[in-house]
């Protein structure tokens, strides 16, 4: 496998960690975690703040991991879990770390994965773990001011820091905030309704009588249409008749 920004961290991960709770910091799509969990011998409780990313990170570490999921490597969230007795890294949401607390002591660490994205469970989670000092524990963002939360934590702070690209930015017109114009009205309206334009157009701005083969779906459109045109080129209101009959359209 090629290695990640992430696997910078691993040597000297296991030292910070010996002495304290870690905190971790790396840009999005560097590794951690993935990773991280990996990186602890013992069991390790790893706490995302969304169900989704529970399932997701599970099942990609226990391929990475050459594992069935739910084996080694598995996840447990609300009306859902693939858990065993040999599962040895387990995914879980706040809430139900928090249901989980008597069993903390089960585990050699608890990683605190996307601490950025805090609430009430999350912030309770932490004084809890603090208080208890055991398990161990890490705390990771991509978006976080790790030196403030590791001295907060009486840890230490790990960041990896990545090589970044510039990127430059191109509008498609020299004015992109340009208010909508008639050129080529007929041939834009065609293309992105894929309905008899000439008509609508016609419609639209005279009022002009048309088949009444549109359906109600397009009359509704067209008086969407007409009114977000009378606003940009200040069109008059008195376009067409108000009268309703089946061969004109009403917009």
């Amino acid at each position: 496998m090629t290695a990640l920004p992430i696997d910078a961290l691993r040597e000297g991960f296991r030292a910070a960690l010996a002495r304290g709770p870690v905190v971790i910091t790396s840009p999005t799509g560097s590794g951690k975690s993935t990773q991280v969990p990996r990186w602890f011998d013992g069991r390790v409780l790893v706490i995302e703040p969304r169900r989704l990313a529970c399932r997701a990170l599970a099942a990609r570490v226990a391929e990475l991991e050459g594992t069935p999921l739910g084996g080694a490597v598995g996840y447990n969230v609300r009306d859902e879990h693939r858990v065993s007795d040999a599962t040895r890294v387990l995914f879980v949401t706040p809430g139900v770390a928090l249901r989980m607390a008597d069993a903390w002591g089960r585990y050699g660490a608890v990683v605190i994965d996307e601490f950025h994205e805090r609430g009430i469970d999350t912030d309770l989670l932490l004084a809890l773990l603090q208080k208890q000092r055991s398990p161990r524990l890490v705390v990771m963002s991509a978006t976080l001011d790790g030196d403030r939360v590791a001295a907060h934590l009486g840890g230490r702070h790990l960041r990896v820091d990545v090589r970044t690209f510039p990127v430059t930015t191109h509008h498609l017109q020299d004015n992109p905030a340009q208010l909508p114009t008639r050129d080529h009205l007929e041939t834009r309206v065609r293309r992105a309704g894929g309905c008899d334009a000439t008509a609508l157009i016609r419609a639209v701005r005279l009022g002009d009588p048309v088949s009444d083969g549109l359906s109600r779906m397009a009359l509704d459109d067209a008086r969407r249409t007409r009114a977000r045109l009378r606003r940009a080129h200040d069109l008059p209101n008195d376009l067409g008749s108000a009268a309703a009959t089946p061969q004109r359209l009403l917009v």
